[in-house]
């Protein structure tokens, strides 16, 4: 009888303590994964700060060399195609009128109109920076977005001090100094990808908000 209780109760003991060690585990596997993503988050904002700064350099070094800014490229443009990585025309104001995209390039009205009236947005144009397409694309494979006053784009009319564009933060409270009056943007879209375009030109996630200024990052 007593060898029989003590089989029985060490038996029980046995998968008590085995129930606990998977408790243990999934406890700690659960929290392996939370730090994990954080970690994996960390890294992604890192690598978008690295690209961003690096093209940064590439944009100064090209403007310090041919007196003007890159003109974006088509953030639309296939691969294969002509136009991908290749600078627009920023003298050509004939063609995209404001407040409209024509060929994977949009323009719109600058912050501060009478000093430079038009906006370009489109992609960077890795071609003439003499880089190489990835680095022009973000952490989560879209190709970033490069903003650009457009009197900026051409030697003849650039000038330091006619910066155009605003940047403004959550409170819409602009970020800029004078208000309005930043040369050029780079930008990720982000982890949600709103208004991204991917590496072959596709845009995955458009820009849907009812109202303007609805909904926008």
């Amino acid at each position: 009888m007593n060898n029989s209780y003590k089989k029985n109760n060490q038996g029980g003991y046995t998968l008590l303590m085995m129930a606990m060690s998977l408790m243990v585990i999934g406890v700690i596997s659960v929290g392996g994964l939370q730090a994990y993503n954080i970690y994996s988050v960390k890294q992604k904002l890192a690598l978008n700060e690295k690209r961003v700064a690096d093209i940064i350099q590439k944009v100064q070094a090209y403007r310090q060399l041919y007196g003007r800014l890159p003109c974006p490229a088509s953030l639309d443009a296939a691969r294969n195609s002509a136009a991908y990585g290749q600078e627009s025309n920023c003298a050509d104001v004939a063609t995209i009128a404001t407040g409209n995209c024509v060929g994977g390039i949009c323009v719109v009205a600058g912050a501060r109109p009478l000093v430079s009236p038009r906006v370009r947005i489109g992609a960077i144009p890795f071609r003439v920076l003499q880089a190489d397409e990835s680095e022009v694309v973000d952490a989560y494979n879209n190709r970033m977005l490069y903003a650009v006053t457009e009197t900026l784009g051409v030697a003849a009319t650039y000038s330091e001090l006619a910066g155009s564009i605003d940047i403004r933060n959550e409170n819409a409270a602009s970020i800029i100094n004078p208000v309005g009056s930043a040369n050029f943007v780079i930008l990720s879209a982000g982890e949600n990808k709103m208004g991204a375009f991917n590496q072959e030109g596709i845009q995955a996630n458009p820009c849907t908000a009812a109202l303007p200024g609805a909904g926008l990052d």
